[in-house]
């Protein structure tokens, strides 16, 4: 599966922004509730779930490592929807 990251999305609450090529799989890493805390929201068509986790862990994701995370919980969410 190839996500393309979309740089025009990604403002101060997103970091990073990724859609695969008709925009059924949309993924961000955004700001959390708390100060402490990010989120992967990630949404594949009407399905949509997210993934908390502490700032100082996923405030230093390069895109790749975004990327692959996004791909993980994807993959993770299917099997547990079985």
């Amino acid at each position: 599966m190839k996500l393309e990251r979309q740089v025009e999305q990604e403002n101060g609450c997103v970091k990073f922004w990724v859609e695969d090529f008709d925009s059924n799989i949309i993924a961000s890493l955004v700001d959390g509730d708390f100060p402490d805390e990010m989120e992967i929201r990630i949404s594949k068509g009407s399905d949509r779930f997210s993934v908390r986790g502490h700032r100082i862990i996923l405030d230093k994701f390069t895109f790749d490592q975004f990327h692959d995370r996004v791909l993980f919980h994807l993959d993770r969410h299917e099997v547990g929807k079985k």
